[in-house]
């Protein structure tokens, strides 16, 4: 089977070309932990495709051209790892996860079909707290796309679905999409680097939210697995270009 990787989308914060320089966190522009720079660093290198898939991490060599210890690098790989983009394979190192194409078009058929259920549960039986904790979430994800932090928005985009599974009422289903979570955030921001995605994306939530504020469980339901769709279907043509 194929591999499926991704060309680099935009590029933003850094360049790897396997040499001493080229990844820099002066680049990134957070006040934040050294730690999570050099995680948001290595995942949105990982993310653009900047680091391929079945490309092997050095913690050396990325400490050296962040300019940090290798602890931080370190760290960052192991909750990569968590994520599901990285592999660790005993006695060999850590690789970037590759999957195929085939891979994710199954993973995000699942999701969609679960999602849907979801969130049609969700509007049954949510109540007042629980509409009041989406609309937050979702003023949280305006500010950041109008800020484009991309990667800020994936975060409050998976928060946003994350909650709705496990509000669900159903503790096997929101398992079930939990465990497909790792495919589902990586493909995700991908799709959201290319223009227009995370304006489409915001209008999508807003009418999931409206919809589940009127109780329109079938339409809610119907909404989030198109939504859902249509990530796929954007995900697939990036995919078939470099096919």
């Amino acid at each position: 089977m194929k591999a499926f990787y991704f060309a680099p989308l935009m590029v933003y914060c850094i360049q790897y070309t396997g040499g001493d320089e080229g990844i820099s966190l002066g680049k990134v522009e957070r006040d934040e932990p050294l730690n999570q720079k050099v995680y948001r660093v290595i995942k949105e290198a990982i993310l653009k495709g900047e680091l391929e898939g079945g490309s092997r991490l050095v913690e050396t060599q990325l400490a050296s051209q962040l300019g940090t210890s290798r602890t931080p690098v370190r760290e960052a790989i192991r909750r990569l790892a968590v994520e599901g983009l990285v592999e660790l394979i005993p006695n060999q190192g850590a690789f970037v996860t590759k999957f195929s194409l085939k891979d994710i078009e199954n993973v995000f058929q699942i999701r969609s079909v679960l999602e849907g259920l979801a969130v049609k549960l969700f509007a049954k039986r949510c109540g007042a707290e629980e509409i009041e904790n989406l609309k937050r979430k979702l003023e949280r994800m305006k500010k950041v796309a109008e800020e484009r932090d991309v990667i800020a928005y994936s975060e409050l985009d998976a928060e946003f679905h994350r909650f709705i599974w496990f509000s669900s009422g159903n503790e096997r289903l929101s398992r079930m999409l939990e465990s497909i979570v790792s495919y589902i955030n990586t493909y995700r921001l991908r799709s959201l680097y290319i223009t227009g995605v995370m304006e489409k994306s915001l209008e999508d939530h807003e009418k999931i939210l409206e919809l589940i504020i009127q109780r329109k469980a079938k339409e809610v339901e119907e909404l989030m697995r198109l939504h859902v769709e249509g990530v796929l279907w954007r995900i697939s043509e990036m995919g078939r270009e470099e096919l």
